[in-house]
């Protein structure tokens, strides 16, 4: 059914397999924390324009390889939708199309204000996203070293509390929650 109202759909396994690609957790960390002094002194800022820089870059496919990484160590296969493939005008077609990361600039739409404290780009890919991938990393016997480092001051929070999943979540060693 699904096919058929999106034509593009790849199955996964499982929630799981879905929930690790997700880019969200990769791409907005880095842009959040790294451009942080932009972000609080200007009115508002393109993140993924001006915020796209080299160094920030380097952190991105760092984290997207150990993300990458850890679908791999847990029995994911291809496609795993490497983020760099959202930059490149070439080769594999990521999830949105060739040169997606060019139109998503060239759009405008993500000039905004962005709140440290309170944007869902630190709230739902920092505190919980980057927090999920280190997480399952840990579960799975795969540490996600870059993400640690950002994520843990959001860890200490839950410290070593088990990841908790559903009977066909996938993560091996993980709290069943099983409804009664």
């Amino acid at each position: 059914m699904l096919r058929q109202a999106y034509p593009a759909v790849e199955p996964v396994e499982d929630c799981l397999s879905g929930a690790l690609m997700n880019a969200g957790p990769v791409i907005h960390p880095p842009l959040i924390m790294m451009n942080a002094g932009s972000l609080e002194h200007f009115d508002s800022w393109d993140i993924h324009n001006e915020g796209t820089q080299p160094s920030i870059r380097r952190v991105t496919d760092a984290l997207d390889a150990e993300r990458i990484a850890l679908r791999q160590a847990l029995g994911y296969d291809a496609p795993h939708f490497p983020l760099a493939d959202h930059y490149s005008t070439t080769g594999d077609e990521w999830m949105y199309g060739h040169a997606a990361h060019e139109k998503l600039t060239d759009s405008g739409d993500w000039r905004e204000r962005i709140n440290l404290l309170n944007h869902r780009y630190m709230l739902e890919d920092t505190r919980l996203g980057l927090s999920f991938l280190v997480s399952v990393g840990r579960v799975g016997g795969h540490p996600h070293t870059r993400g640690t480092g950002s994520a843990e001051h959001r860890l200490r929070h839950h410290r070593h509390r088990p990841v908790r999943a559903g009977p066909h979540a996938g993560v091996p060693g993980a709290v069943r929650d099983d409804p009664p």
